[in-house]
């Protein structure tokens, strides 16, 4: 259960990253 959790949170993270990057280009 500890490795599906450490993808849901890279997941979680790589979108957070895409939408900052999507905000910081606007």
């Amino acid at each position: 259960g500890k490795r599906q959790y450490d993808k849901r949170e890279a997941i979680a993270e790589r979108d957070a990253k895409r939408e900052i990057e999507r905000a910081m280009r606007r």
